[in-house]
């Protein structure tokens, strides 16, 4: 085709949606899909046009930022494609990935500039950061789920409902109104039909760092962060153990709803204390079950980008570590390295 046009129906009252184009694996726009708040609107987004004929082009359209739970209406859906050529059928991946995470994954603070510290849709950036390296790097197919400031136990401020593991089993469980509800966000995810080769978990960045909240309130609501830090600024041991808990209890979910899959757990691009809790959680599984199949990998960190996140060197270097990582627990040759 020479020129393709794609037609969107959204919907947000807060947080506008953030999408890509990319065309033969080459990001070519990057849009804010902004309209009136509260009311759903469409638009027709031109990928190309005036493009040569006769050559077969792989184009996708991803969403750039993460579902928003604080905003039920936030939708995105694709109506319809227009092209003046034919389509055909892609190729085949051989291989498929599954990213567990939290606002690392989610790419937050990949767009804006170093000290920018506003939290909104425009610091997202799923082209930039490293699921999307990995994936590219090993030519995979690949899921993201993800939430910003959320944690295998608790979240930043220590608050117990906002954990990956209580919603991994939906389809889009963190979404629990609203609009997306309406098109199967709560549904039971079908595991069988999306199997994985590999799932890479990177979470524990949030549960670590809300023993630095201790006794914190929130001024929206007046919740008090719960998680104890000691006069040495240690982490108390029971809350501690309890994130321990939950993430021995997580990888045991995600071998029943995965039973193929390998696990890698990944910890950490943002500094954090957890590494120690989160081995003892692998070993302890292990030990339960006798799954051999689940490892930790040490990611490192280093520049920053915006809201003091991990820059995109600091994505690629994870990126090259996950693809190494993924590549031993498979038994797959070495790749571009």
């Amino acid at each position: 085709a020479s020129e393709v046009r794609i037609r969107v129906r959204c919907c947000y009252t807060i947080y506008e949606c953030f999408v890509d184009i990319l065309v033969d694996g080459a990001r070519t726009q990057r849009l804010m899909l902004d309209g009136p708040a509260g009311t759903p609107f469409e638009k027709e987004i031109c990928v190309y046009r005036m493009m040569e004929r006769g050559k077969t082009r792989t184009i996708r359209l991803m969403r750039d930022t993460q579902a928003m739970p604080a905003d039920p209406d936030n939708l995105l859906q694709i109506l319809d494609v227009s092209i003046d050529g034919e389509f055909r059928a892609l190729p085949e991946r051989k291989l498929s990935l599954e990213f567990i995470g939290d606002s690392i994954t989610s790419g937050e603070g990949l767009c804006g500039a170093i000290g920018e510290m506003s939290w909104n849709s425009t610091c997202f950036d799923c082209v930039e950061d490293y699921t999307f390296r990995t994936a590219r790097r090993m030519d995979a197919d690949y899921d993201v789920i993800s939430q910003s400031g959320w944690g295998v136990y608790c979240s930043w401020q220590g608050r117990r409902e906002q954990s990956l593991p209580q919603f991994y089993e939906q389809t889009c469980g963190v979404l629990t109104e609203g609009r997306g509800i309406e098109f199967g966000a709560a549904d039971s995810w079908d595991f069988a039909g999306h199997r994985k080769d590999v799932i890479v978990v990177n979470l524990g960045t949030n549960d670590g760092g809300s023993f630095e909240h201790y006794g914190e309130v929130d001024p929206a609501d007046g919740f008090v962060s719960p998680m104890r830090r000691l006069e040495d600024g240690s982490m108390n041991e029971e809350d501690r153990q309890a994130i321990e808990d939950a993430a021995t209890e997580f990888l045991g979910m995600l071998r029943r709803c995965n039973p193929g899959a390998y696990i890698i757990w990944a910890y950490v691009m943002c500094p954090g204390p957890m590494e120690p809790t989160i081995r003892r959680a692998i070993e302890r599984h292990q030990a339960l079950t006798g799954d051999k199949r689940v490892t930790f990998t040490a990611l490192e960190g280093g520049s920053v980008g915006s809201r003091e996140h991990p820059g995109a060197e600091v994505h690629e270097a994870a990126a090259i570590r996950l693809e190494a990582a993924i590549r031993e627990a498979l038994g797959l040759k070495e790749g571009r390295g």
